[in-house]
């Protein structure tokens, strides 16, 4: 079984954003700019429909595990794997996934090898 480890704010945390950062996000988009922050939101929401998609792929050998970033355990996993962005994806307590290794094709290759590299370990 895979399992997979999300450390990232929880959603009720984001929910409560100060109406500074509504302005701020105003003259950004008037700017055509993008500020860290909704990059993140967006690429948490993206992560959180590729990993649904993975759990429906793989209803019996994959695991998902959220850990809220501010909890004891989310801290630990912070200091332990040394995050320093989040949302953070852990595969199986060993590897932590780049930035770029969160997008939808190359998380699904990355969770397909090491799949089927499961499947062979099993059957020799």
């Amino acid at each position: 079984m895979l399992e997979l480890l999300l450390v990232a704010p929880s959603e009720q945390m984001l929910q409560h954003v100060p109406g500074g950062f509504l302005f701020t996000n105003e003259v950004f988009t008037a700017a055509k700019m993008s500020d860290s922050i909704s990059h993140r939101q967006r690429m948490g929401a993206e992560l959180e429909r590729t990993l649904g998609y993975l759990v429906r792929r793989y209803p019996q050998r994959i695991r998902v595990r959220r850990l809220n970033l501010w909890s004891l355990g989310g801290l630990w996993a912070t200091v332990r794997f040394r995050i320093r962005s989040f949302p953070a994806l852990i595969i199986n307590r060993q590897r932590l996934l780049t930035d770029d290794e969160l997008e939808f094709r190359a998380l699904r290759e990355i969770v397909d090898a090491y799949l089927s590299h499961a499947y062979q370990d099993t059957t020799e």
